[in-house]
Parts: structure tokens; C-alpha cells; sequence
């Protein structure tokens, strides 16, 4: 497996079911127009979750982890890997503060443009293709780091955190929730060749090296950060990928490709089994 294949990556949300098609043949489906659309209405759907939220706990979490971060109207937040912007929309809206999103996928950022434009937030939310492993990093220009869910690609994590916290002034914060490797294996010794297959195939498949919540910290403190805020949000995962493993065989049966309903359910599986957990925290750049 190679971590952080650009043309693999690119394939995934070439044909992934969150696309900007989707969402908005499910919106003319439950509206009469498309005229007055919010960023709310991109973002919530309960009937079949083919929303702009490509992440744990869909807008609720954006609203919690801006809240959580403090996030505030005369704020710029960058995005670095910010898929098709739903974040992104959720904080201009909320907030009217400045948003920079990131994303390797020519796709999804021009998915995120047009959605964008389409409800009215194009002032304040803008986007970016490009790779944020080897890009230039904007030195000092960001009062927030925004990671959800989309830095578990990165193969040299420690560069990676200190080279982008390069990227916030004095006082900044990174806004962060990702999955993590809770343990390698449940301590029964006929569970573990199982389960450690099980994370084995979910790694292949997200192309992900998962590490430790400790791990994550020891990254952020070497980089000087200081973590002001730490929750564990492991069940909301549990029910995220349990409703989506279970619309896959259901409401979205056939619109699903199976790789990505495959991934659905061993994350799933990985985290019921205890090995993976969810880590919501906040780190701060030393004034």
C-alpha cells in the first residue's frame, strides 16, 4: 500500500457517493426549487446522509469544534483537506468569518466552488487545489488549522504538523478530530489475527496510517503547540459508520461502490472491536 497516492485519491472521489451530483438530485427531489438554497441545506439530510459533510458527526461536529476552538467572525480559517467545503460553508455561515480550503482533488474543489456560489458565500468561502505535502506554507496568515477527518493520509506526520502550524500567527489554534489507533488488537489472543486484519484492510482502504492519541499529542508539543481542549467521541463514530454501512445496504444500495461500503463497515467493526477511537482536541500556538 502506498500512503498518500495522489492518482488513487483523485479515483476514490472521482465516483465517491458525497458529490455534488448527488446532493443536489437529492434536493430537487424534496424541494420545488433550488433557488434559496443555505449551507444547512447542503449539509443535513437524515433520509439518506448525501450531504457535503464528508466526516464524523456531519454538521453537528462542525458547529461543536467551532465552538470548541472559539471560533469567532474576524477569524481566517484554513482547511487543509476540505473535500467538497461543507465545513468550510457551515463556519461562514454561522460565523461570517473567512474561509481558505485546501484539497488535493481538482474535482472536489470545483464541486466546492459551484456549491459555494450556489448559496451565496463565495465572499467569504474560497478553495484551492493543490498538494498541502508539498506546497509552500503560508507562513503566519491563519488564526485557525482546520483538520477533520482528512490527515490521516499524511505518511511523515510529524512534518506535517510542524511545517502547517508554521501557518497560524501567534496565539493561533488547530481545530482537529480524526480518527486514531486506540490499540492494535483486544487483549484475547484468538481476537487478534482477526482484528488486526480487520485494521490492516481499513488502512489499505482509507489509505491511512492510523497512530495513537498519544501519538497526536507528542506531535502537537513537539511542534510547540499546547492542547487547551480534549474530548473522545469513539460511540458517535460507532453510530456514524453504522448508519452508513446500513444505508448501503438499504436507501443507497447500488449508488455506493462497494470499496467505499466496504470501508463503511470495517470502520465500523475496527471501532466496536476497541481499536480505533475518535479524538476531537484543540492546540495552541504559544503568543
Amino acid at each position: 500500500m502506498r500512503i498518500f497516492d495522489k492518482d488513487n485519491i483523485r479515483s476514490v472521489f472521482a465516483v465517491h457517493p458525497f458529490s455534488e451530483e448527488n446532493i443536489l438530485e437529492r434536493l430537487r427531489r424534496t424541494r420545488a426549487t433550488l433557488d434559496g438554497l443555505t449551507a444547512a441545506d447542503l449539509a443535513a439530510d437524515e433520509a439518506t446522509e448525501l450531504t457535503d459533510q464528508n466526516h464524523v458527526g456531519g454538521m453537528r461536529f462542525v458547529r461543536e469544534l467551532a465552538e470548541a476552538v472559539g471560533l469567532r467572525r474576524q477569524h481566517r480559517v484554513l482547511d487543509l483537506g476540505c473535500g467538497l467545503g461543507g465545513s468550510a460553508r457551515i463556519m461562514a455561515a454561522l460565523y461570517q468569518c473567512q474561509v481558505h480550503g485546501i484539497d488535493l482533488s481538482d474535482k472536489r474543489c470545483r464541486e466546492a466552488d459551484s456549491l459555494t456560489n450556489l448559496v451565496g458565500l463565495s465572499h467569504l468561502v474560497s478553495f484551492e487545489c493543490d498538494d498541502f505535502l508539498t506546497m509552500e506554507v503560508p507562513a503566519g496568515l491563519y488564526d485557525i488549522l482546520w483538520g477533520q477527518g482528512a490527515w490521516l493520509q499524511v505518511p511523515d506526520k510529524r512534518d506535517f504538523v510542524q511545517r502547517w502550524s508554521g501557518c497560524l500567527a501567534e496565539g493561533g489554534r488547530i481545530a482537529f478530530e480524526h480518527a486514531c489507533l486506540a490499540r492494535p488488537a483486544k487483549e484475547a489472543p484468538e481476537e487478534k489475527p482477526a482484528l488486526e486484519k480487520a485494521l490492516a484492510e481499513l488502512e489499505s482502504s482509507w489509505q491511512a496510517q492510523l497512530i495513537s492519541p498519544q501519538d497526536w499529542l507528542d506531535l502537537f508539543a513537539a511542534a510547540g503547540l499546547t492542547v487547551v481542549h480534549l474530548e473522545d467521541h469513539t460511540q458517535i463514530f460507532v453510530d456514524y459508520y453504522t448508519r452508513l454501512a446500513e444505508l448501503a445496504q438499504s436507501t443507497l444500495a447500488g449508488r455506493v461502490p462497494s470499496a467505499e461500503s466496504e470501508g463503511w463497515r470495517r470502520a465500523r467493526d475496527c471501532a466496536e472491536s476497541g481499536i480505533i477511537s475518535y479524538l476531537r482536541l484543540v492546540a495552541e500556538k504559544s503568543a
